[in-house]
């Protein structure tokens, strides 16, 4: 909850809340079911309906963006790097990006560390950035959808979004965010 809902729903009063999970678990039991003699009685929360789950979609958006760019800690060792996303390494009030080994013991081991190591830094980083798919060369991603971003790098979701984060943190790339939870990848 805390590392998952929690930040997408921070900024949402509890009123919304509420309503969404409601119609959300209304809507899904009159579908799954087939319970066509209660459409009508949700027919008038279909648009409240819609806008709540635009703005959750949009907060996972945002949430996804913010874990890559600038939620996260990467620790250098001599022959890899750790991606550890939703944690930000403090030293003396400032957020520290990029950490050395010894600060590993710090960070709590309830978040999820990817490995950056040396032979996916030279496989994969060619893969993502000439994985042209637009006319300008750069390389477009949805990064709402794990399979084609699975299929497009031939790599596991979580370690293609950890190796941006790391090329992103490294300047060896940029991230421009396009529309929705569409980004472009440039080199």
């Amino acid at each position: 909850y805390r590392f998952v809902i929690k930040p997408l729903v921070n900024k949402w009063d509890s009123q919304d809340m509420e309503s969404f999970f409601e119609l959300f678990g209304d809507t899904n039991i009159i579908t799954s079911h087939i319970k066509t003699h209660n459409v009508e009685d949700i027919k008038k929360d279909v648009p409240t309906f819609f806008r709540l789950s635009c703005r959750l979609v949009s907060n996972i958006t945002e949430r996804l963006n913010e874990l890559i760019t600038s939620d996260n800690t990467i620790i250098s060792k001599s022959d890899s790097h750790l991606v550890i996303f939703g944690y930000q390494h403090k030293e003396k009030g400032v957020h520290r990006r990029i950490v050395e080994e010894e600060k590993d013991e710090d960070i709590p081991s309830v978040f999820c560390r990817y490995e950056i190591n040396t032979e996916l830094l030279t496989n994969k980083f060619a893969q993502i950035t000439e994985c042209s798919d637009n006319v300008f060369g750069n390389t477009e991603l949805d990064l709402l959808n794990i399979e084609a971003t699975r299929i497009q790098f031939n790599n596991n979701y979580c370690e293609s979004i950890a190796l941006i984060a790391y090329l992103l943190h490294r300047n060896l790339i940029r991230l421009i965010t396009m529309y929705g939870s569409d980004v472009c990848i440039i080199k």
